[in-house]
């Protein structure tokens, strides 16, 4: 189903938690919206922007790893042959 064609895309790069994060979440984020530069919010609003802010950050971090392990099974795959 749709989890194993997005397991084996991810799995040879085409489409990542990676590359979401670096040409979706991030230049809409940061370049289009400018979320970061938005001024005069509500307490509860700089929160939510906070809150979102961390969120970006850590799927930045599980993109990072995931490319990391991708790029040693490949290694590993490259050694055996």
């Amino acid at each position: 189903g749709f989890v194993d064609h997005a397991r084996a895309i991810a799995k040879v790069g085409i489409y990542d938690f990676s590359i979401h994060h670096e040409k979706i979440i991030m230049p809409l984020v940061f370049r289009q919206w400018a979320i970061d530069k938005v001024e005069g919010l509500s307490s509860a609003a700089e929160e939510a922007r906070d809150a979102m802010f961390k969120y970006i950050e850590r799927v930045g971090k599980v993109a990072r790893r995931q490319v990391e392990r991708r790029e040693a099974a490949e290694a590993s795959a490259i050694a055996i042959l």
